[in-house]
């Protein structure tokens, strides 16, 4: 982060209400000074899973950048860590391994986050493809469009998909999923930091979890 708003963000409303920090996720000491007294830490840091691109590139913005977070957050001693991961198939190893590894590595960083620690809690949010309105610059990428659509219609056969995942589950496991909106993921998020479902354990968050969630304006 540089520590200004992204450009499509426009002054006035929430993003006067924001304190945008510049830091690094792999330099704690860029932002570590923050995590005294706060009540949760949640990341987000993650690059989508392209084929073939350098293992250690992807295992870095998946990987490292999460389990660093993680542990500045646990020295720290805040209570509440919310990983937003992703729902993955298996095969997506053999394409995208580096992502692949890197999310698992999160997933890891957000156990080690309660070890040891009754009164702390973690949550792993795993939502399938995340649709919303994406920024190139400032010009809209209006993702909901397409895949909000796709999203109500894979809902109303959830017998037939959960069918075609049980039949082959090294394909379409992790894959066949209706697409979350980013207000749904963002308010689990948000719920789940200010309200973890349990205390010294690593909660979970399904694909069906997200669909379930009321999206906050």
């Amino acid at each position: 982060r540089t520590g200004a708003p992204p450009p499509h963000v426009p002054s006035g409303g929430w993003a006067d209400q924001v304190q945008w920090e510049k830091g690094d996720a792999l330099d704690a000491a860029t932002y570590k000074h923050h995590l005294a007294g706060a009540g949760a830490v949640i990341t987000t840091v993650g690059s989508p899973p392209v084929p073939f691109v350098d293992y250690k590139l992807q295992f870095k913005m998946n990987g490292d950048c999460n389990c660093a977070v993680a542990a500045a957050a646990r020295e720290a001693d805040v209570p509440n860590f919310v990983l937003v991961n992703a729902k993955m198939p298996a095969w997506l190893k053999s394409v995208a391994e580096g992502y692949y590894d890197g999310k698992k590595a999160s997933e890891k960083a957000a156990n080690d986050f309660v070890e040891g620690r009754s009164q702390a809690s973690a949550a792993v949010l795993q939502p399938p493809l995340i649709y919303g309105t994406r920024h190139a610059g400032r010009t809209p990428i209006p993702l909901g469009i397409v895949f909000y659509p796709v999203s109500l219609v894979m809902q109303q056969m959830p017998g037939i998909l959960s069918s075609v995942r049980s039949a082959a589950p090294g394909v379409f496991e992790g894959f066949l999923h209706a697409p979350v909106s980013a207000h749904q993921v963002a308010t689990a998020a948000l719920q789940h930091a200010m309200e973890p479902a349990a205390k010294g354990q690593c909660t979970k968050v399904s694909a069906e979890d997200l669909l379930a969630v009321q999206a906050t304006s």
